[in-house]
C-alpha cells in the first residue's frame, strides 16, 4: 500500500458500481476508507506499493501461523520478536547470520540453565564460532616431551584461582570481518562467565601462507 495513492488497491475488486469516477468524493472516501483494511491484510509499510511484492492472504497465514513460532521456519524479520519471548536480544552484524540467531534461539533456555559453567560458555561459543572451541580453567601440571609454546600455553603449577583459557579457532576468516567476530566473541565470554573469573582468549586464524600452511592440527606442506 503506498500511501501517496489516491485509489486503494482494494478498489478494484469492487463491484463496478461502487468503481466511480476518481473525482467523485464519495469514490475518494471509499478509498481512503479501503486503505485501512490494505494496510491490515496486507502488512505491508506505508510507501511501499503493492504491486512489488506478493500479497499473503490472512487465510494462508494463519493456516502456517505455527511456522511463526519455530525458529527454523519463521520468517527473518520475525526472528527479533520471537527472540524477546524468551528473553533474547539478538546481536546484529555480517558475522552473525539468520542460521545462527534461528539455531541459538532454539538452544537458548537450556542454556539459561548453564550459565555461568564450562560446559554452557563453550556450547554459546560454538553456536557462534564452530566446532572449534574449548574452554581451559585447569591446564594441569607441566609435562616434559609434550608440545608447548614458551610464553603462550606453558604454565607451571596450573592456572591462577577463578582463571581460565578459551582457545578458538578461526578457518579462513573474512580479513575484514576478523575485528567484529572478535568483539562478539568477547561479548558472548562476559555475559556467560562467572562474574568474579577472569580470562585470557586464544585465537588461532587459520589463513593459507605461501611456502608454509598448516592444514587441520599437525599437516604440514612446504
Amino acid at each position: 500500500m503506498n500511501s501517496g495513492d489516491k485509489e486503494s488497491k482494494y478498489a478494484r475488486y469492487l463491484p463496478s458500481i461502487y468503481q466511480r469516477d476518481k473525482d467523485d468524493p464519495s469514490s475518494v472516501f471509499l478509498w481512503n476508507f479501503l486503505k485501512a483494511f490494505e494496510k491490515v491484510l496486507s502488512g505491508i509499510e506505508d510507501g511501499v506499493s503493492i504491486d512489488d511484492k506478493p500479497v499473503i492472504g490472512i487465510e494462508e497465514i494463519l493456516d502456517n501461523i505455527h511456522n511463526y513460532f519455530d525458529p527454523h521456519e519463521a520468517p527473518a524479520d520475525f526472528l527479533k520478536w520471537l527472540a524477546g519471548w524468551v528473553a533474547l536480544t539478538l546481536k546484529e552484524g555480517e558475522t552473525w547470520s539468520d542460521e545462527k540467531k534461528r539455531e541459538l534461539i532454539s538452544r537458548i533456555v537450556p542454556l539459561y540453565q548453564k550459565r555461568g559453567t564450562k560446559e554452557g560458555l563453550e556450547e554459546y561459543l560454538k553456536i557462534y564460532v564452530g566446532d572449534d572451541v574449548s574452554v581451559f580453567d585447569d591446564l594441569g601440571p607441566l609435562r616434559v616431551g609434550v608440545s608447548s609454546r614458551v610464553g603462550v600455553d606453558t604454565v607451571i603449577g596450573g592456572l591462577p584461582p577463578y582463571f581460565f583459557i578459551v582457545d578458538i579457532k578461526i578457518r579462513a576468516p573474512n580479513p575484514r570481518l576478523i575485528g567484529e567476530k572478535k568483539r562478539a566473541i568477547k561479548e558472548i565470554i562476559d555475559i556467560e562467565k562467572p562474574a568474579h573469573t577472569f580470562y585470557r582468549i586464544n585465537i588461532n586464524i587459520t589463513t593459507l601462507r605461501v611456502n608454509y600452511s598448516r592444514l587441520e592440527e599437525d599437516s604440514l606442506l612446504w
